[in-house]
């Protein structure tokens, strides 16, 4: 590795209802995902130097990962995988393009919904792109 790589990396396995996150340490990464993921829904172990986040926010998760990280990597999937997750994976580029624009636009804030929404759905989306090379 060399001296960029060996503190630019993550892995990230899912054991439900937590997504578990082993990282080298990233200001910037730990600020985003404070600012996108509420309390609630994630915590860090100090002993483990582990970040636990609620499945349920997997894809914020990787948008976070890959937007902070050169080299992401998850280590195991757990069999109960999100049901969105497993239904969007497989979908061609152009498709998973217009399921974006449908959801940017029911919950974009011209339609009464909070900003914080469409902000992670944005986060998201950029992780896909850079995952599908789009």
């Amino acid at each position: 590795m060399t001296k960029r790589q060996k503190h630019d990396w993550a892995d990230y396995w899912i054991e439900e209802p937590w997504v578990l996150i082993h990282a080298a340490y990233n200001k910037r990464f730990v600020d985003a995902l404070k600012s996108v993921i509420d309390p609630d829904e994630r915590s860090y172990h100090d002993d483990l130097k582990i970040w636990r986040v609620r499945s349920t926010r997997l894809l914020e998760v990787i948008a976070l990962l890959n937007s902070n990280f050169s080299i992401v990597r998850c280590l195991k999937q757990d069999s109960k995988i999100s049901p969105y997750h497993a239904m969007l994976e497989g979908l061609p580029n152009d498709v998973i393009k217009k399921v974006y624009r449908v959801i940017v636009s029911s919950v974009h804030p011209d339609h009464g919904h909070d900003s914080k929404i469409l902000t992670q759905v944005n986060v998201a989306w950029e992780a896909v792109k850079k995952q599908r090379a789009m």
